[in-house]
């Protein structure tokens, strides 16, 4: 019994990590820019400072994601390091949002987002979910090299759109300094109930398994 117990728990430890991070990746670039491995992209915009595209992976189906910068804005593309995810990004010398249109009313999401630049050092940041401040203050990675560094926060969705603020806070380099986003990902938090209820059922396969051995 012991050991039977032993590998549904283990079962378990290995398939809900997997379902909680199943959901949509995205590399911050436009078209033609190099897309990281797991990846998608958003699609190519005649702005220079917002770029959106429609994505999978998550329960709710297709989602609509929109990146703006505001202040000195653009998108970058250093070229100057082999991870895709760091070489590419947009910038804002005030604010980078993100607003997702589509999400389920009052599911709790996680957001991990990435943030580095080649070159420069560049502004720290405080991160609104809803104009609520959930992560502060971060600051990003420089160099030609690793690691880069990673933010992650969850949040519930409201109705409507639901918009990721990153805002600056202090600037590394004078005017010259931004806040920069290279990547996002975001996914599904299941609910207690789901995780008991899924793990009750594994346990009674576990039961009648040894049951009918």
């Amino acid at each position: 019994m012991l050991s039977r117990t032993l590998k549904t728990a283990t079962f378990l430890a290995l398939v809900l990590p997997a379902y909680a991070h199943a959901g949509l990746m995205v590399d911050i670039g436009l078209t033609g820019q190099s897309v990281a491995d797991g990846f998608d992209t958003l699609s190519s915009a005649s702005d220079s400072n917002n770029a959106s595209g429609s994505f999978g992976g998550l329960s709710v189906g297709t989602v609509d994601l929109s990146v703006t910068a505001t202040g000195g804005a653009g998108f970058r593309d250093r070229g100057q390091i082999s991870d895709d995810i760091a070489d590419d990004f947009i910038f804002g010398t005030q604010s980078v949002f993100v607003t997702f249109g589509g999400l389920s009313r009052a599911q709790t999401y996680s957001f991990k987002l990435w943030s580095h630049d080649a070159g420069y050092a560049q502004s720290t940041f405080d991160i609104y979910a809803n104009g609520t401040l959930t992560a502060g203050t971060f600051s990003p990675s420089t160099g030609s090299s690793g690691p880069i560094t990673t933010a992650s926060f969850n949040f519930v969705a409201d109705s409507g759109d639901n918009v990721i603020e990153l805002r600056e806070v202090t600037q590394a380099r004078g005017t010259d300094s931004a806040v920069i986003l290279n990547a996002i990902e975001v996914s599904e938090v299941p609910a207690p109930a789901t995780l008991a209820l899924f793990g009750l059922g594994l346990v009674g396969l576990g039961w009648k398994k040894r049951k009918t051995g």
